[in-house]
């Protein structure tokens, strides 16, 4: 299944996307597309793109990308699938901008330029970019494991510790326990809430990967939301982790053990 059968909106077209090796991360601000609508200052591009790939601002700030992504040259880097998850990442970024409110974009620009990054939760305005990132993070691990399956990806270190690619150190792993690290993206990113909302466990168990410990007292059992559903809520309305949740717990796929409001309220006080 691909992104259209998801239900998820192409990126906006004619992108100008920046592959650079400087660092290993990537970014959709999508200056390019807004520049005509809301002129954005030098500074505040320039600020944003050290942030978010550590400094190369000066370089590219004059005519700035939509999307960048980067590979940098060391070997746990330059390995195809961890590109593409960068990549999946970012377009999926492009896709919201096209569903929610411009001014959202702008907000998060902003902070990020100012903050130098996402900041730590507390900060007033983090809400924004943390539900950006929240769609970010889940959907480029989500399609890099449907690209690359359980053990045909590279080692993920981070979180995992080095050893032979497999289920237990895969993309889906990532999104499922981040090796019991954290539930969480720059400590506040709840980009994993996500992927429990979609899945049981009985893939994961039959692939003996366990549920992230601090899950387990409380009981995961929502299951069965679609991309589809989960994405048609990232619109204008819809400006936080909070507000996203809210709204996901009025529709609970039905005629799915476990689904019940009391069920959701436990995982979603986990996050």
């Amino acid at each position: 299944m691909n992104a259209s059968e998801d239900g998820v909106l192409p990126p906006p077209s004619n992108l100008k996307i920046l592959v650079h090796r400087f660092a290993s991360a990537g970014a959709a601000p999508m200056f390019n597309v807004i520049k005509n609508s809301h002129p954005i200052q030098y500074a505040t591009i320039k600020g944003f793109f050290d942030a978010t790939t550590l400094g190369i601002g000066i370089y590219v700030s004059n005519t700035p990308p939509d999307i960048t992504i980067g590979y940098a040259w060391s070997a746990d880097k330059f390995a195809t699938d961890q590109i593409k998850e960068v990549a999946y990442h970012e377009f999926a970024h492009a896709s919201h901008y096209r569903k929610t409110d411009f001014q959202l974009w702008v907000d998060n620009i902003n902070f990020v330029a100012h903050h130098g990054g996402y900041g730590n939760g507390t900060e007033a305005g983090f809400e924004k970019g943390s539900l950006i990132e929240m769609w970010g993070y889940f959907m480029g691990r989500e399609y890099a494991h449907r690209r690359y399956g359980p053990n045909m990806h590279s080692n993920l270190n981070p979180p995992f510790p080095t050893g032979a690619a497999g289920f237990a150190n895969s993309w889906y792993a990532w999104n499922e326990n981040s090796n019991n690290i954290s539930l969480f993206d720059w400590t506040h990113i709840a980009s994993a809430f996500l992927h429990d909302i979609r899945y049981n466990n009985i893939y994961n168990q039959s692939n003996s990967l366990a549920e992230n410990n601090v899950l387990i007292a409380d009981s995961d059992s929502i299951s069965g939301y679609s991309i589809s559903t989960i994405c048609n809520f990232f619109d204008g309305s819809t400006t936080s982790p909070t507000t996203l949740m809210d709204k996901l717990r009025n529709v609970l796929p039905s005629g799915i053990t476990g689904n019940t409001t009391a069920n959701y309220d436990i995982l979603r006080n986990v996050y």
